[in-house]
C-alpha cells in the first residue's frame, strides 16, 4: 500500500517540464485508427493517425500505426497479433464520432451487446467480444475500465498547452477535451474491450470528431501527439 501510494503522489507532482534526460529505450506506442465505413468514406480517426510522426525524441517515443477494418473478425484476428508482434508499452485506439464536438476520452469497455453488423454486415457470437473467452485475455468482466489515469491526463492537456507546444511543436489550444463511459458498442468498443482484456493497465480509447467538425485534421493529430506523449510522461512516472 505504501508503494502504491508513493506512485500516487508521484504522479500527482509530475509535470511535463519534469524530463531531464532522454531515456535510452523507446518507448514503443502502437496507435491503431478505422477504416471507412457507413457515412465515413474517410475516416478521420485513420487521416489523423496516419500523419503522426514514427518517433517523437521528447522521451524517445517510438509510434506505431495500424489500420483497422471496422469488423468484428478483423479486430478478433488483428489486434491481439499486434500486441504480441509489437508488445507495446501503450495502445492507443482511434476512432470518430459523429456527435463528439471534443477530443473524447473513453474510460471503459463493455464485453455484450454489439448488435450492429459491420462493413461485411456481420456481428459477433451472441452479441459479445470474442477476446473474453480466449486465452490471451487477463480480464474477462463485464465492464473493463482502463487502469490509466484519465483525470491526470485531460488535467495535463488542458493545462500545460503552452508546455505541449514547445515540447512537440503542436497548437492546440483550441481544441477540447472530455472524459466518456459509452463508447458506442460498435467497433470502437469493440476494439477497446478487445485490448482491455489484454492490459488494461496499458491502452485506452479516444473519439475525435469528423475533420474541420470542428477542429482541422492538423489540429486532430497535434491532439493525439499530446496524448500520446501526456500518457508515455504518466507511464514512466507510475513505472
Amino acid at each position: 500500500m505504501a508503494k502504491q501510494a508513493a506512485k500516487s503522489e508521484d504522479l500527482e507532482n509530475s509535470t511535463l517540464n519534469d524530463i531531464e534526460d532522454t531515456p535510452s529505450v523507446s518507448f514503443k506506442v502502437l496507435v491503431t485508427g478505422f477504416g471507412p465505413f457507413r457515412n465515413f468514406p474517410v475516416n478521420a480517426s485513420w487521416e489523423a493517425v496516419s500523419l503522426l510522426p514514427d518517433r517523437v525524441d521528447a522521451n524517445n517515443i517510438e509510434i506505431v500505426k495500424e489500420q483497422v477494418e471496422v469488423s468484428y473478425d478483423y479486430v478478433d484476428n488483428t489486434v491481439p497479433a499486434l500486441w504480441k508482434k509489437y508488445n507495446p508499452d501503450l495502445v492507443i485506439h482511434v476512432g470518430v464520432s459523429g456527435v463528439a464536438e471534443k477530443i473524447t476520452i473513453e474510460s471503459c469497455g463493455n464485453r455484450d451487446q454489439y448488435e450492429k453488423p459491420d462493413v461485411n454486415d456481420s456481428m459477433p457470437c451472441d452479441f459479445s467480444c470474442k477476446a473474453a473467452n480466449t486465452c490471451d485475455a487477463t480480464d474477462s468482466s463485464y465492464e473493463i475500465q482502463t487502469g490509466l489515469d484519465l483525470n491526470d491526463l485531460v488535467n495535463q492537456f488542458q493545462s500545460n498547452k503552452d508546455e505541449l507546444a514547445m515540447l512537440l511543436n503542436v497548437d492546440i489550444g483550441k481544441v477540447g477535451i472530455e472524459l466518456s463511459c459509452d463508447a458506442g458498442r460498435y467497433l470502437c468498443e469493440y476494439i477497446y474491450y478487445t485490448s482491455l482484456c489484454m492490459d488494461k493497465s496499458r491502452c485506452v480509447f479516444i473519439h475525435v470528431p469528423p475533420i474541420n467538425e470542428p477542429y482541422s485534421l492538423k489540429q486532430l493529430t497535434q491532439s493525439l501527439l499530446s496524448i500520446i506523449f501526456i500518457l508515455s510522461q504518466q507511464l514512466m512516472v507510475s513505472k
